[in-house]
């Protein structure tokens, strides 16, 4: 049963229209939740709380965070999500970088909850460090092959990750991809 509609207009592919009501603004609905510390009946627990409205006003800011929480805190399940949704917008990318053996995870429990609320993509970030070939009697040709390859790869991994951002996607990565990549 449908309790309010949205329509998406082409300009805005991450927000509904205000023109046709009742539409319900997501985003703002998300950030009401996580001021009111109220998620599906559950109370936020202080210091949930207190993080995502950290992150927020840090991304509002133009600043960067990165904040470390033991585990079962809710990293994964709450936060993780909430500020997917609340801070992924057409002029951002919201990338999580997570431990590598957590990475399905983490996608498993963005796809579950996105599934459910609202229509975002979860992407992998995947980059590895291909070392160049070994010099020998054609080694300037095979140069030139692997850095047209290499300049094909960054091109392509440019325009999904802007893609992305375009989306409001959200983007897991583990920190070894990061890493090669910079």
């Amino acid at each position: 049963m449908a309790l309010w509609s949205c329509t998406y207009s082409a300009e805005s592919s991450c927000h509904p229209t205000p023109s046709t009501y009742p539409c319900f603004q997501l985003q703002f609905m998300t950030y009401t939740l996580a001021r009111s510390r109220y998620i599906h009946n559950l109370l936020l627990p202080d210091q949930q709380h207190a993080l995502i409205g950290k992150f927020i006003s840090s991304a509002n800011t133009g600043n960067s965070l990165c904040h470390q929480m033991i585990m079962g805190a809710g990293k994964t399940a709450v936060i993780g999500p909430m500020l997917a949704i609340t801070l992924a917008r057409e002029d951002r990318l919201v990338i999580q970088v997570v431990p590598q053996a957590l990475v399905t995870q983490t996608i498993d429990t963005l796809r579950a909850v996105f599934c459910a609320v609202i229509p975002r993509s979860v992407f992998t970030f995947n980059f590895a460090r291909k070392s160049p070939p070994p010099l020998g009697a054609n080694s300037e040709q095979a140069l030139r092959r692997f850095m047209e390859s290499r300049v094909a790869d960054i091109t392509g991994l440019s325009t999904k990750l802007v893609a992305a951002r375009n989306n409001c996607s959200v983007v897991v990565s583990g920190p070894e991809a990061i890493k090669s990549f910079v």
